[in-house]
């Protein structure tokens, strides 16, 4: 295939591949903050059955991703002939920078429309709990950051999901397509 047309049929399906991984990182998000609510009574049974559902979403999720990532690379590199590593590896950049951006622009959606209250408890919880070992100035300059959390926030999930895409495709993308000569 030629050089450019490989590159537009990447972006073009890595951004499609990112959809469908930013929705799973989506859907964990939102089902892990209602099950967050259903614990609002406090029952310490209710707190365990959350904790475990918590788990078993986030398994799903960390191994929804991971199987959708290399499904989607090994069907890029049959979709399109003579496809190399490095370009599956591409691929899953591409992908994974899609799926970045989705769940972090998501996320600062969800922290300043949808709960921005959820942000604030969290600081003051964090404020409360060491305010006996800051000073004034420290307790201050908490204040001020607190303006600009839904932006670190933004950025925290940005760079995080990123790096971590980007050393899974480079596993990933190891043996697809094989280099097994005998195949």
């Amino acid at each position: 295939m030629e050089a450019g047309t490989l590159k537009k049929v990447m972006w073009n399906d890595g951004a499609k591949a990112g959809l469908g991984i930013g929705f799973i990182a989506i859907a964990y998000m939102l089902l892990t903050t209602l099950a967050g609510k259903l614990n609002a009574g406090g029952s310490t049974a209710v707190a365990m059955l959350v904790s475990g559902i918590d788990v078993l979403l986030w398994a799903g999720k960390f191994i929804g991703c991971i199987v959708l990532l290399k499904f989607l690379m090994k069907r890029f590199a049959a979709a399109n002939e003579g496809v190399s590593n490095k370009d599956t590896f591409r691929f899953g950049v591409v992908s994974v920078l899609f799926s970045s951006l989705l769940y972090a622009g998501f996320y600062l959606a969800f922290v300043l429309f949808i709960a921005p209250d959820l942000l604030t408890e969290s600081f003051d919880m964090v404020i409360q709990s060491y305010s006996s070992m800051m000073d004034a100035n420290a307790r201050e300059s908490l204040a001020q950051m607190q303006a600009s959390l839904p932006e670190m926030t933004f950025f925290t999930n940005l760079v995080y999901s990123f790096i971590y895409g980007v050393i899974l495709s480079a596993i990933l993308s190891r043996n697809i397509p094989s280099r097994n000569p005998f195949e």
